[in-house]
This record gives C-alpha cells, structure tokens and sequence, in this order.
C-alpha cells in the first residue's frame, strides 16, 4: 500500500511539474510500532486538508478531460455531416461531364431548328391576337353604362373630337361610382376654367345664373355647392340621343323661353324737339336765409328827415363873418348822430365778437410762452426797478402797491383772517386827569407803563402783517428764495394743501428718511469693518494664518456681519407697511388714468393703435396741457381763479368776500 501510495505521489508530482505547480512533499515512512495513522474525515492536519484538496482537484480534472472530449466528438461529427451535404448537393451531372449516350452535331442542329420552329409559331399566335384586338369595334350594346365625366355639348362641340381614356380614381371612388371615361383636354380645360372663375371673385349675386336646369329660381344659391356637393357634368353612353332627337329637344327648349327672349334690335331714330317738355321740368327752389335786422327808427327823429353838412377835412376856413381869436382856426368837430337801443344790430354784434374771438386766438398762439425762470426774472427786474423810475419822474404820490392787471389784484383777495386777542398788561397807577389836546413826550414813563416784551412782539407782528395803506397787503417777490415762491404758489392756489396732500407729503418724508438712515447705516457699517481690518493688519493677526485660514476667516466674518445686518433690517421692517400705486405714464411721462393705461396696454397687446383723428385729438390735447403749464401767472388768470375756488372752499362760502 506504501509503494503505491508513494507511486501515485509521483505521478502526481510529474503532472503537477507538467502543469507548472510546486510537487507534493513525499512523507517518510512510519516507523514500526508507531501509531495507526487517522481516517480522513477526522483529521484535520494539514497534509490531509492538502490531501483532500488535491483528490478533489484531480476528479475535477479528470471530468474536465471528458467533456473535452465528448465535445471534440461532437463537432467532428458535425464536421462530417456538412460535408456529406455537400457532397450529397453535388450529386448529378457536372458541365464538364458526358452523358451515357453520346451526341453528335447533328442530332444537335435537328433540336435547335425544332426550338426555332415553336418560338415562331408561337410569336405568330400572339400577333394574330393582338391583330384582332385592335380590328375589334364595339358595339352600343358592349358601350351601354359607361359613364362619361363631360357634358355631351362639350364633347359636340369639340373640333378634332374626343378621345376618351379611363378616368384615374381611388379605390373608394372606384367602389362608389364605378369606371368613368374623361377625355384629359376637356378634363383640363374644366380645371383651368375653375381656377379662373375662382381669382375673378364674382359676388354672389348674379343674374344669370339663377335658375336651376328645371327652370326654378333659387335663394342664396351661392351656397347649394358648399350643401350639396359639387355638381358634376356627367351621362351614360348607352342614354346618347340620335342627332335628330337632340334638335327636336332644342326646339322644344327655344319653345319654352320664348318669354324671355329679349329684343336686341336698334330701335327706330326719332327726331327730337327743340323745346323741353313742360311736364319734365323740376325747378329747384334754394331757401335764402335772411338776416332779420332790429334797427329801428323813431317817428320823431329829425335827423333822418335832413341830411347834416359835410364836415370839413382839418379845419374850417375863415371868412368874414367868424371870430377869431389872434388868427388861429377854429377847428369843426364832427357832428356824432345819436344811437338808440333800438338802433343796435344783434347781427353786427355777432360779426364783431367772431372776429375779437379770432383775434384773440391768434395773440394767444404769438404770445411768448414764458418759463418760471424767466418769469422769476421778469419779476425780479419790475420790482428792482420800479422804486428808480418814480424818482427819476418825481411824482409826489403816497406810495402804495401798483397791480397791473386785475388777475394780480383778484390773486391777493383771501378770507379774513380771526383777530389775534392780546393781553393788556395790568397798570397800577392810572392818572385819571383829562388828557391834553397836542401830544406831550413821556420822559417819566415808568417801566409798569411799558408793554411786555411778548406783547411788543406780537404788536410788532401784526404790524408787519397787517393792511396797508393801500388796502391789500404787500406782494410776495421771488427774491427770497425756494420758501417765498412756494408762499406765493400756495396763496394762488396752484400747490394742494389738503389734508390727503399733507399726509402724503408726511409719509414720503418718513420714506426718505427711512432711506437715509439705512444708508448712513451700512456706511457705518462698512466704515467700522475697515477699520477692524486694518486693526488686525497691524497687530499681525493674519501674519500668524496661512492664506487658506485667513480667507476661512475673513468667510466667517462677512457671514456672520450678514447675519447681524439681516436681524437690523428684520427689526426695523417690523412696523413697515408699504404704499404701492401703480402709476402709469406714456410715452411723453404724462400720468395716465385706470381706462388710458387699459386702452393703451390693449393697443400694445393687439399691436394696433388708434386711428388718425383720435391720434391727433390726443397729441392736441396733451400740446394744450403743455402750454397751460408753461404759462405764466402774471398772462393767465387760472391760477386766479383756482385760488378763488381754494379760498371758498376753505371758507366754505359760494363766493369770495371783497374787503
């Protein structure tokens, strides 16, 4: 059992060095007397792991061997069979292979003129066929219920004839209406005939085609074609009227539309009259209007009843009879009719104030629009140099406050204004003597005798507030900066002070303030981040950082100064509540109301606009505005009488009271 087991190791240890494994280590033998060696399912040694290992390994191999061979069989039997196919394929005689029976050249030449012989006779039999295809006619009996896709006149009247081939249809058409002969010029000239009436674009209404065939008038005909389907021009072959029956159904046709034949003949001339017929005559009568005036004379005027002298040009020349004084003439006033009531024409009137209108119109168009820059100037220059002139004139006049027109004066009225109540002060010592007759100075007045301070300030107040000698009191000047000129547009009402004017004033300043300390707080802001970053540049706190720790830092200082940025702003929106309107403004930054900024959306979205009239009324309208707004208060009276309006509205009265 050793020799072999020691064998079989170097067997194993020769396949093993054939295959490029490490050989088995061979084991001594076992010394007699030792102990029985273990069976394999209880030892656990590494040689009998090894062992096992390499018996399992070796059936591996060993049915690996034979499938390799069962598959080496196969695919040589299968290497068999194909070429049994292909031999089997092969079978029979070859080009270059001999039949049994030997031919010579003339059984050959004999076969080939019997080949020729059929081909002949069979073309002939296909000719023949062909010939009395061709030389067939055909009968009415084998053309009856063949359609034709053509009226018959058209065919009739064709001058080389017809030729008529099967019409090309689908398989459903084919299914519904069965073979159709055309002929493909008439079918053509159909198509050719449609395309033209379809560009004329006739309207629907014609006279000439409104009867059907069966003579009946129809309504809205223009539309049978869209309802019952496009009439085609059609009939059978077998239904073909002889030429005689045709003309006997055309007779009968001329027959029947006798009544409306209409006489093309020219009519006779007839000689015409050199007068008109008095009946024709028609006179237009034309209604004048007629200016009713009402002048009027009196019975008793005496100056209509004697024409006065004529006047002389210049002056009347001295004769004899006239005095004179130191040679000088006496120049003849004109002698002045006098005017009644009754003398006035309403007409003239009416004339007079079209023509006043029209004049003023066209000083209103030349009139030099001015602009508030101009206008401050202007104003400027007339108060500047008003107090020269009066010297220079040496007018000796109370000087008093001189308007130049009546929208100035009307511009200073305003309501009466509640009287200040002041506190006398409280004397102690009254002198109860009569007082004199001329005024004396108080040398000895006592200070109890003064008036306060405040007093002499609100007197002083007042004083300067007060009327003066002029009635009205003084002119605001434009001189005195952006507070006067606002004063002044506020008291002729061209700036809103309602209540709703001021709350809106309140709130935008709130805003811009809002606006303001938020700015002035991120400039703070930024301002102390530099200055610590340049206190960290100095003291070296970065020197110590690399450049990945130092960005890191500078990441979480700016996040946490956004953080601290976004709780300030959280806390002052707390109470934040805002306004929105929507304004919309056109293409000249006018504002537009809630239906202009519709319609004008509404064109933008459609990509049309308004047509020209309403284009140019516009384009009016918004001139007009831009012209108001340039002119100056001292050439307008708006402002007057807008300020007029404010001041009764305040006073809430129906007119302005004149002190």
């Amino acid at each position: 059992m050793a020799e072999e087991s020691v064998l079989s190791i170097e067997e194993t240890n020769k396949i093993r060095i054939s295959l490029g494994l490490k050989p088995l280590k061979v084991e001594p033998e076992a010394a007699p007397g030792a102990d029985a060696p273990l069976p394999d399912e209880d030892d656990h040694t590494v040689e009998a792991q090894e062992r096992r290992a390499y018996e399992n390994w070796k059936k591996m191999q060993a049915e690996e061997e034979k499938k390799a061979k069962r598959q080496k069989l196969k695919e040589e039997l299968a290497k068999e069979k194909n070429a049994a196919k292909r031999f089997q394929v092969l079978e029979g005689k070859g080009l270059a292979d001999e039949d049994d029976g030997e031919e010579d050249a003339l059984n050959w030449v004999k076969k080939q003129k019997k080949r020729q012989k059929k081909l002949a006779q069979k073309m002939a039999e296909e000719l023949a066929a062909r010939d009395e295809a061709l030389a067939q006619e055909y009968t009415p009996d084998q053309l009856k219920d063949l359609r034709v896709a053509h009226d018959l006149q058209d065919i009739v009247e064709g001058r080389d004839g017809a030729i008529l081939t099967l019409k090309d249809a689908t398989i459903d058409e084919l299914e519904e209406e069965g073979d159709e002969l055309e002929d493909i010029s008439l079918a053509e000239q159909e198509r050719r005939d449609e395309r033209l009436s379809l560009k004329k674009k006739k309207p629907g209404y014609n006279v000439h085609e409104q009867e059907d065939e069966d003579g009946k008038k129809s309504i809205l005909f223009q539309y049978d074609e869209e309802i019952d389907g496009k009439k085609k021009k059609k009939f059978n072959l077998g239904d073909v009227l002889s030429v005689e029956e045709r003309e006997q159904q055309r007779k009968e046709l001329g027959e029947a539309a006798k009544v409306k034949i209409v006489n093309l003949d020219i009519p006779k001339a007839e000689v015409l009259a050199d007068y008109i017929d008095p009946s024709e005559v028609k006179i237009k009568k034309v209604k004048k209007k007629k200016s009713k005036s009402t002048r009027r004379k009196r019975d008793d005027d005496d100056e209509g009843l004697f024409p006065a002298p004529a006047p002389a040009p210049e002056t009347e020349t001295p004769d004899a009879d006239s005095m004179q004084v130191d040679g000088a003439p006496i120049p003849v006033a004109p002698r002045v009719q006098k005017r009644t009531f009754q003398d006035v024409s309403l007409v003239d009137d009416d004339d007079l104030q079209t023509a006043l209108a029209q004049q003023r119109r066209a000083a209103v168009k030349k009139r030099k629009v001015l602009k508030p820059a101009d206008l401050a100037r202007k104003i400027r220059e007339e108060t500047e140099g008003a107090t020269p002139g009066a010297e220079e004139a040496g007018v000796e006049e109370e000087v008093g406050l001189v308007i130049d027109e009546t929208s100035e004066f009307v511009s200073r009225l305003r309501a009466p204004e509640e009287p200040v109540k002041r506190e006398r002060p409280s004397v102690t010592n009254m002198d109860m003597s009569p007082e004199p007759e001329e005024d004396t100075e108080m040398q000895d007045a006592t200070k109890e005798d003064s008036p306060e301070p405040e007093v002499q300030k609100a007197v002083e107040t007042e004083n300067k507030g007060g009327i003066t000698t002029t009635g009205l009191e003084e002119e605001a000047t434009l001189n005195r900066g952006i507070g006067a000129t606002l004063n002044m547009l506020k008291q002729r009402g061209l700036l809103d002070d309602t209540e709703e004017s001021q709350k809106a004033n309140a709130l935008l300043r709130d805003r811009e303030k809002f606006k303001l300390d938020n700015r002035l707080r991120q400039l703070e802001l930024e301002k102390k981040a530099k200055a610590q970053r340049e206190h960290d540049r100095k003291t070296g706190k970065y020197d110590r950082m690399t450049a990945r720790e130092r960005e890191e830092q500078a990441r979480l200082e700016n996040k946490h100064r956004d953080q601290q940025e976004s709780r300030d702003l959280a806390a002052r929106f707390k109470n934040y509540k805002p306004d929105v309107k929507l304004v919309y403004k056109d293409e000249f930054g006018r504002d537009l109301s809630q239906k202009e900024a519709f319609k004008h959306l509404s064109h933008q979205f459609h990509g049309k606009g308004s047509g020209k009239a309403k284009t140019e009324k516009r384009l009016k309208k918004i001139e007009d505005e831009k012209k108001q707004l340039a002119t100056s208060s001292l050439t307008s009276t708006q402002g007057l009488s807008t300020s007029m309006a404010a001041t009764a509205k305040k006073a809430k009265q129906a007119g302005v009271r004149l002190m």
